[in-house]
């Protein structure tokens, strides 16, 4: 009887290592298959719980990392990233009228139980993510309702993106005093609120995770952003073009737990956006080894 009271008929976190904004810790079940699997990361349907009380049950996605290693520090780095664009968010709602933001902060849990039904749920839907027992998880609140990237991480807006939404983009630049830059602004409208996950914050220091494009993912955001009455007043790079003709971008909707890293839009701007400077010495990491063949960018 040894070996089959070892199996598990269910995946179960432990008690998660990070508290929520309320100081509780919670723990979450989810199912044997992905929904969604990205280049980087899976992502499990599930529910999540404060400790043995089941009416805290909300529903949530548990996600993986797909390879690599020291998850730790990857996770926490994208919890502080998360942490910051909420706090900013906080801020910018006690300055503006009409709908709030609130920014959704995962949390880090480590395994407690992988169901040995995984394995038969891996063969029939062909994935190749194998769980185990201690692997490092972040758990987030679940999106409903139809989520919408209005705002990509390289600051393009889909068309009608509400005003609000890209201020608060421009927001974020002037309250850090230009030392970032937050962006990928989505989610859905839930009761008059934007509920939203998955930021990606650009940094001079360049200190927040592999998607943090430093001074470059910023001067692009302002490359493609055009203030609006909200932010009209707030500071801006010197440099930046005060308006800017933004392309037009189609609504992009995917599922809340997709992965946050592969993130497309296909463009219906007929024109690129206008010429902005980047220093050859920032080494294009965003626009890669051939930015000098890129419409619109020039160097100094």
């Amino acid at each position: 009887m040894g070996k089959f009271s070892d199996l598990h008929a269910s995946n179960q976190t432990l008690p998660s290592v990070t508290k929520c904004k309320e100081g509780e810790k919670w723990w979450a079940t989810f199912e044997f298959y992905p929904e969604s699997v990205g280049p980087k990361k899976s992502a499990f349907r599930g529910y999540m719980y404060v400790g043995a009380n089941f009416w805290s049950q909300q529903s949530c996605v548990v996600k993986f990392k797909n390879s690599g290693s020291n998850f730790e520090k990857e996770f926490l780095d994208r919890i502080r990233e998360c942490q910051e664009s909420e706090d900013l968010a906080s801020k910018f709602n006690t300055e503006n009228v009409g709908p709030k933001l609130e920014i959704i902060v995962p949390l880090l849990a480590t395994m407690d139980k992988a169901s040995f039904l995984n394995g038969v749920f891996r063969f029939i839907k062909g994935y190749d993510l194998v769980i185990h027992s201690d692997d490092q998880v972040l758990i987030e609140k679940r999106i409903d309702g139809k989520f919408t990237t209005f705002v990509d991480k390289f600051g393009r807006c889909i068309q009608n993106c509400p005003a609000i939404l890209q201020a608060f983009c421009h927001f974020t630049y002037h309250e850090s005093k230009g030392k970032l830059v937050v962006t990928n602004i989505q989610g859905s409208l839930q009761n008059g609120k934007f509920v939203l996950s998955s930021p990606v914050i650009h940094s001079a220091a360049t200190t927040y995770g592999p998607e943090d494009n430093g001074s470059v993912g910023i001067q692009t955001f302002f490359a493609h952003h055009k203030c609006n009455q909200i932010c009209s007043g707030y500071l801006r790079p010197d440099h930046a073009v005060q308006q800017v003709t933004p392309c037009t971008y189609p609504i992009q909707v995917k599922h809340h737990f997709a992965d946050d890293d592969d993130s497309t839009f296909s463009s219906f701007c007929s024109e690129p956006p206008p010429p902005y400077t980047f220093n050859e010495s920032d080494k294009v990491k965003l626009l890669g080894e051939n930015f000098r063949d890129i419409p619109g960018v020039h160097t100094i």
